[in-house]
């Protein structure tokens, strides 16, 4: 089930999960107690979801325990409203993803942190996502330091950007690289 207009998103740790099927159960168990948008992850050992006010700390425990898991503590996820004119889309190179489930973990580690629609691909080896323009990407890349993936350095994708543009920042000494789709990847660098 989506969320809805007035949910808080909240974050918590389970222990005992060692597989997908275990955040499965989990998930199950959260939904059918009345969290949200629930998403388990057993590698990170811990269960997003949302409630509609405060959440009923008891409620989501007993129904995490009675599927044979070990429930911690819940806390508030910061989430931030914007704009699409305020979002800046990244390119974020994955290295360790094999299959689809992969891409959902790296998925769900990187919404955790922040990204807005977050798209990642195993096939490419790679996450595309957009950021608030105020949040550091290496935020970002660090939410998935306690996965198996290896992540990359982030690249800045500016959209609709001429050949003009893409020179003048060449000369600026920023990296562009253009794909078909009329699309400039800019490489970040430290200041």
């Amino acid at each position: 089930m989506e969320s809805g207009a007035g949910d808080t998103r909240f974050r918590m740790r389970v222990g005992g999960m060692t597989c997908p099927s275990c955040e499965h159960h989990v998930e199950k168990a959260l939904s059918e107690a009345g969290a949200r948008d629930v998403a388990a992850d057993f590698r990170r050992g811990e269960a997003l979801l949302s409630v509609n006010g405060p959440p009923d700390t008891a409620t989501l425990a007993n129904a995490v325990q009675g599927a044979g898991y070990t429930p911690g503590p819940i806390e508030p996820v910061d989430s931030i409203t914007l704009s699409e004119g305020e979002l800046v889309e990244y390119r974020l190179g994955v290295e360790g993803m094999t299959c689809a489930d992969c891409e959902r973990h790296v998925s769900e580690a990187l919404r955790a942190a922040g990204a807005i629609d977050v798209a990642a691909n195993f096939h490419r080896g790679e996450a595309r996502f957009k950021a608030p323009a105020g949040v550091d990407p290496v935020r970002l890349v660090a939410a998935l330091a306690d996965t198996q993936y290896r992540p990359g350095a982030p690249e800045r994708v500016a959209t609709k950007l001429s050949r003009r543009s893409g020179t003048a920042m060449r000369a600026a000494g920023i990296s562009t690289t253009w794909s078909s789709s009329v699309r400039a990847v800019v490489l970040l660098r430290p200041p």
